[in-house]
């Protein structure tokens, strides 16, 4: 394995992924670690046509806990905190 700026991570600006190769798997795997940072409740979307990843979408949610004495809900789940 040759030493220049696509395998040196400093130079590149990404962090090497050992066992990694190539280059645009390299870039998939950073940009999913990127769009996963951060997320405390949601989805990564890894879109692939042709076997070939295409895109990738990142949806986060934001979750409140129910309020005491709130519409829509029983009692019981007003007082729930528990998150999936």
């Amino acid at each position: 394995m040759a030493n220049g700026p696509a395998n040196d991570p400093k130079e590149s600006g990404k962090p090497a992924i050992p066992g990694c190769e190539d280059e645009r798997m390299r870039e998939i795997l950073y940009h999913v670690a990127r769009a996963k940072q951060g997320l405390e409740y949601g989805t990564v979307q890894i879109t692939v046509h042709d076997a070939q990843v295409t895109q990738i979408e990142r949806i986060e949610k934001v979750r409140f806990p129910l309020q005491p004495g709130g519409k829509g809900g029983s009692k019981n789940a007003a007082k729930s905190r528990v998150f999936p």
